[in-house]
């Protein structure tokens, strides 16, 4: 799942090549085009397509031409649908902010009530209106960033020697490791026995509090790491629980799970 910050036509093709699958939204900019070389092509414009559809309808285009330029397009399935009222109110917030900061978004305004998708997975596997709800899961990833920089500081270095650097960005990725396979070991087993979500960030915070203690424990011997581990899997199912806020699917809505 591919932010839109992130878009190549290269790197879609590369990945439709090694047998994986791709969701994406497809910039402003983007050109999409039906037909083929010898027959000629037509333009497909979801912008107008959309015009007199209602609120949240999509249009299922099959699989295009995506871009304009030869050099720097590829055959995709693309998808459009028109936003809602409150998605529309949040895109033209969202432009207006990038407005103010100088940068370009008149091409961007033409596309403002709609967004477009871009895949390789056919509609036998995946019906147009449950494209949506599985790209949000992308913002699985910015959590993780988040937590990087929020509770890591990874992103946060004072000026030092190229080997200290390395030694402390090493140090910092061996605590990020340790923390996500906890992390992600407290949410299966919290998940299979009691049907609980757990938040990521809160997860990983009552975990890096932990860590410390951990060098001593493991001096110490096994039960100590064995007592260690079971007080944070208590502390995350206490304090980890993920809030539901209205109007928000979760990551386990969005996969249809089921929980408490």
């Amino acid at each position: 799942m591919r932010d839109i910050g992130y878009y190549a036509a290269t790197i879609m093709e590369e990945i439709d090549k090694r047998g994986a699958s791709f969701i994406t939204r497809a910039p402003s900019r983007t050109t999409f085009w039906a037909g083929n070389a010898i027959e000629g092509w037509t333009q497909i414009k979801p912008e107008e397509d959309l015009k007199e559809k209602a609120s949240g309808e999509a249009i299922d285009y099959g699989f295009v031409q995506v871009g304009g330029d030869t050099r720097h397009s590829f055959i995709g399935r693309v998808v459009a649908q028109k936003l809602t009222p409150e998605q529309q109110k949040k895109r033209k917030r969202a432009l207006h902010i990038k407005g103010q900061k100088g940068k370009h978004v008149q091409s961007a305004q033409q596309r403002k009530d709609i967004q477009v998708l871009v895949t390789n997975i056919t509609h036998e596997q995946l019906a147009p209106q449950d494209l949506y709800p599985l790209y949000t899961l992308r913002w699985q990833i910015e959590i993780l960033f988040k937590v990087w920089k929020s509770l890591f500081g990874i992103n946060k270095v004072r000026k030092m020697k190229q080997e200290r650097l390395e030694c402390h960005l090493y140090g910092t990725l061996i605590s990020i490791l340790l923390s996500s396979m906890t992390m992600f070991l407290c949410r299966h087993y919290l998940y299979h026995k009691h049907q609980k979500e757990i938040s990521e960030y809160k997860a990983m915070n009552q975990i890096k509090e932990a860590l410390p203690s951990l060098n001593a424990c493991l001096e110490a011997g096994v039960r100590k790491v064995y007592k260690l581990f079971l007080t944070v899997y208590e502390n995350v199912s206490r304090h980890g629980v993920k809030e539901h806020r209205k109007g928000h699917q979760s990551p386990f809505d969005v996969l249809d799970l089921v929980y408490k």
